[in-house]
């Protein structure tokens, strides 16, 4: 994007956005939408989107960028590690990364964000990737975090509701799924 600004700039301006459409909002799948399209033009990374915890399977929410993936296999891939970990995760290079899911062949680099409701309980991922290796970092995960900060509320008096309990989908042999701080 050749607005010259910076990356941890264009990130505030993401975050500010979001913050307007989340007090405008008040549909989840429109409210996540929203996100992925604000992240989207402000980044101009190549996928954004959401996979959310549904029934002990990770599911395609609202994304921008090209087809993806409507479920990915568990216990495969970045978005499930993260899960599995409870944690953010950076790809420098997906290639690397064993057991990756190819949604789209030429993404080369991908971060991974948990989503938390109000309550602490993990409800999906933010998924973000790049064609170029290398394309994520710290000012990413920590303003990516912000995002998903601003998300727990989309959640909030049962608004998006999982198909079952999340907090059996997402255990995979370690607590990241039971909750949150």
């Amino acid at each position: 994007m050749g607005d010259g600004l910076d990356k941890k700039s264009k990130y505030i301006a993401a975050l500010r956005e979001i913050d307007v459409r989340l007090q405008k909002g008040g549909d989840p799948v429109a409210d996540l939408g929203n996100a992925a399209a604000v992240l989207k033009k402000r980044l101009g990374y190549s996928w954004v989107g959401f996979y959310l915890l549904r029934d002990d399977r990770l599911v395609l929410g609202p994304f921008q960028g090209n087809p993806a993936c409507v479920f990915l296999e568990k216990g495969k891939g970045v978005c499930w590690a993260s899960v599995r970990k409870g944690q953010s995760l950076i790809v420098p290079d997906v290639r690397d990364f064993e057991g990756h899911i190819a949604c789209d062949p030429k993404s080369r680099s991908e971060i991974v964000v948990p989503l938390y409701d109000t309550r602490g309980v993990l409800r999906g991922v933010l998924d973000m990737d790049h064609d170029a290796e290398d394309a994520f970092d710290e000012t990413d995960r920590i303003c990516l975090e912000s995002v998903s900060e601003r998300l727990r509320t989309v959640w909030r008096e049962n608004r998006l509701q999982p198909a079952a309990d999340s907090r059996q989908g997402a255990d995979t042999g370690s607590e990241a799924g039971k909750g949150h701080r």
